[in-house]
């Protein structure tokens, strides 16, 4: 079995294993950080390079304004039409009040530096939704919305 179908194995069976369902589970290595459930289904989407699916549950919450990431979300469709190998939090906070902010890393095959994405949650009398969201192949410019 070649290097490329045991990644592509591994990365099936852990999005099989680790379906938003659980919310103990994370579809990304969660690093020592708490599994934030509500950022599950977006993070699986991403993952797999179901780019429509994640700009739809952008939507939910963030309604019009996602039409700002149709363009470049069309361009990752087009670059990483199989999504990518594997993801992982590199940066967590869960302020006092409920906000959640959680820094991914998307790692790609044929890269050394992943795609990072950028989730901030809010707490509503609904549960947590997601109010914002970036991604950007240069961590620093994800980064620097982590305060």
């Amino acid at each position: 079995m070649t290097y490329l179908k045991k990644t592509a194995l591994a990365v099936a069976l852990t999005a099989t294993i680790s379906s938003p369902a659980f919310a103990q589970d994370s579809v990304c290595d969660p690093a020592g950080g708490q599994v934030i459930a509500e950022f599950e289904e977006a993070k699986d989407k991403f993952l797999r390079g179901n780019f429509v699916g994640f700009q739809q549950v952008m939507a939910k919450t963030l309604g019009k304004s996602t039409e700002a990431l149709k363009q470049p979300l069309q361009r990752l469709s087009s670059a990483l039409p199989d999504g990518f190998t594997a993801c992982h939090i590199i940066a967590q906070r869960i302020d006092v009040g409920g906000v959640v902010q959680e820094v991914v890393a998307f790692d790609m095959e044929q890269s050394k530096f992943p795609i990072t994405l950028y989730l901030l949650g809010i707490p509503t009398k609904d549960g947590l939704l997601i109010g914002n969201v970036s991604f950007d192949a240069n961590p620093s410019n994800v980064l620097d919305k982590f305060k």
